[in-house]
């Protein structure tokens, strides 16, 4: 296993354990609990979706005459 996937399964696990955690300590009820995660993760998918149809829209503009190719140096702005 690379140094870079052990990193990354073991920043899933923690975020797992810390999030179980979390829930098992959370001062609210179950029921309130499930709220508050299911609105969050609703408000989060809504900016990602806004996000990304931003950068989508930005890389799909034409620059000149490169017809919508971004340059090496654009595309590290981006």
């Amino acid at each position: 296993m690379t140094t870079r996937s052990r990193f990354i399964a073991g920043f899933a696990a923690g975020a797992v354990i810390g999030t179980a955690a979390a829930l098992l300590v959370a001062p609210k009820t179950g029921k309130e609990t499930r709220h508050i995660v299911a609105n969050g993760t609703g408000q989060f998918g809504r900016k990602a979706g806004h996000y990304w149809g931003y950068l989508r829209q930005k890389i799909s503009k034409p620059e000149g005459k490169r017809g919508g190719q971004l340059s090496a140096d654009r595309q590290l702005e981006v």
